[in-house]
């Protein structure tokens, strides 16, 4: 009874493992560009999709690209938000 649930399980593993052993080399590029952004003195790194073009990522995914493109340029006032020293 427990072997066909420890065969499954196996086998789950090794699924897992191969896809770890196939991300290691993007996750080792997209960590590099968060340790880039921290050194350059960025509080709050964000990832940018537009950085590595070819992974085919879709930039709709990551929100936060989105909206910090969007104050960029628009200004903070776009999104409801109030500068410094404003009420």
């Amino acid at each position: 009874m427990f072997a066909f649930a420890d065969i499954t399980m196996t086998l789950l593993a090794l699924v897992n493992l191969l896809a770890l052993a196939m991300l290691f080399k993007v996750g080792l590029r997209v960590r590099r560009d968060y340790d880039e952004q921290r050194k350059a003195g960025i509080t709050v790194p964000v990832f940018d999709p537009s950085r590595f073009a070819d992974l085919d990522l879709d930039p709709g995914a990551w929100p936060a690209t989105q909206v910090e493109s969007r104050k960029a340029a628009d200004g903070p006032e776009s999104l409801g938000e109030t500068a410094v020293g404003r009420s």
